[in-house]
C-alpha cells in the first residue's frame, strides 16, 4: 500500500475496475501455478455488480484511482442464488453465538475478497474488514 491508497464505498463508476480484477484473478483464468498465490471463484456481472453497490455493499480499496481490491457483503437473500448459501441459510437454526440467535436477517454473507497480487500480505484485508 501507498499514501494513495484510500478505502471507498464503491460507485457504479467503479465496476469496469471491478470487472478487470475478477477477470485477472477470476480461477477459470488462471494457470495452474498462478492459482497457487490466490483466486476468487465466483464472476459476477455488471448486472450483481450495481445491485449491490446499489445496496452499499461493495467496498474497494484504490491505489492512485485504480481498484486493487474488493469484498462484497449482501443479504442471504442476494446470495442464496448459490446453492452453497441456502445449505448454509438450512443450518442456522442449529446455530448460536453466545446467546444470540444467527438468522438471515441478523447476520450477512460477506465475500469474495480479491486483492492484486502486488498488494498482499501488507494488512489490506484487515483494513478492508474494518471499513466493510
Amino acid at each position: 500500500m501507498t499514501e494513495n491508497t484510500r478505502l471507498e464505498v464503491a460507485k457504479l463508476s467503479d465496476i469496469e475496475g471491478v470487472l478487470d480484477l475478477q477477470k485477472r484473478y477470476l480461477v477459470s483464468n488462471l494457470t495452474e501455478e498462478e492459482k497457487k498465490s490466490g483466486f476468487v471463484t465466483t464472476p459476477f456481472s455488471v448486472e450483481q455488480l450495481t445491485y449491490v453497490i446499489n445496496n452499499e455493499g461493495l467496498f474497494v480499496a484504490k491505489d492512485n484511482n485504480k481498484i486493487i481490491a474488493y469484498i462484497f457483503a449482501e443479504s442471504w437473500d442476494f446470495f442464496s442464488q448459490y446453492p452453497i448459501f441456502e445449505r448454509m441459510i438450512s443450518l442456522f437454526p442449529e446455530l448460536s453465538f453466545f446467546d444470540f440467535e444467527i438468522t438471515s436477517t441478523s447476520s450477512f454473507q460477506y465475500g469474495p475478497v480479491c486483492i492484486d497480487k502486488k498488494y498482499r500480505g501488507k494488512g489490506l484485508i484487515n483494513l478492508l474488514f474494518e471499513f466493510m
